[in-house]
This record gives C-alpha cells, sequence and structure tokens, in this order.
C-alpha cells in the first residue's frame, strides 16, 4: 500500500487521471502559514512522488500568508505541465498584517521537477472587484486559460 507521507496532513485533496498516472493536490489548511503539495501516483510502479511544494514555488518571506489548500482540480496541459490554483483561506488570516496579497495559479513538470507560478496575485483579495473575485471561483485551471497569464 502507498500512502502519503505522515509528515503531511491530509485534509483536503483535488485529483486527476492523466497519461496513465494519478495526480492529487493535498493542504494542511494552515494558513496563514500553511502549505500545500501535488502529488503523483503511478500505478504501474506503485510510487508515489512528490511533484509540488506550494511554498517553495512562492518563495516568499517568512511571516508572509501562504496557502494551505490548493482549490482546483489538478490539470495536465498540452505542453506536458500540471495546472493548478490556490485558495483564499479565512478572511481573519487573509489580511494586509499577513501581507496578503491574492491566491496563486501555478504550474509543475512531471517530466522535469520544475515547479513555477503562472500567474501571482491579485485572485480572490476581498477588496477587487466582483469579476475578479468570480473568476477565482470558477478557475478551471488549464494551459489554454492560462497561457496568455
Amino acid at each position: 500500500m502507498i500512502s502519503i507521507p505522515s509528515a503531511i496532513p491530509s485534509t483536503a485533496a483535488r485529483s486527476s487521471f492523466a497519461d496513465g498516472k494519478y495526480y492529487s493536490a493535498i493542504g494542511d489548511h494552515l494558513a496563514p502559514q500553511g502549505n500545500a503539495f501535488v502529488f503523483e501516483y503511478d500505478p504501474a510502479k506503485k510510487a508515489l512522488r512528490q511533484l509540488a511544494d506550494v511554498r517553495k514555488i512562492i518563495n516568499l518571506p517568512a511571516g508572509h500568508y501562504t496557502p494551505g489548500k490548493i482549490h482546483s482540480h489538478v490539470e495536465l496541459g498540452s505542453d506536458g505541465w500540471l495546472y493548478f490554483s490556490t485558495h483564499r483561506g479565512s478572511t481573519k488570516v487573509t489580511t494586509d498584517a499577513n501581507h496578503y496579497l491574492g491566491d496563486w495559479i501555478l504550474r509543475a513538470n512531471p517530466k522535469t521537477g520544475e515547479m513555477l507560478y503562472q500567474v501571482r496575485r491579485g485572485l480572490g483579495r476581498p477588496d477587487e472587484d466582483d469579476l475578479r473575485r468570480e473568476v477565482h471561483r470558477s478557475v478551471v485551471v488549464r494551459l489554454d486559460v492560462v497561457a496568455g497569464c
């Protein structure tokens, strides 16, 4: 049996299946200093591999808000990258005091292990216009949608 390492709380998951592998996102929900991860499970090898670490990808200074969950499906784009997005936590912690700047659309390359952010800031901040908030609630992270960002 394959299990996610015990050091990573398994409180939420968003998953997809592509190219014979299962991709799942999981987070600890511990914002303002949370973290979330993307894993790949290869059923042929019965192997679990961590592909993305949100805290490492966004690389913010200590004390800055880091999201504790991924709130989209993990989608494999036609370029071979996996795309996913974080989710704004409670309004009690998504504050200026915690340096909250919005949420993130991220990507990870399962072949090379490279991790990048695709869109930074400006998604879901409470004082932004209704259109941006609606985009955040309904985002489906796919290469076709974010390629121009």
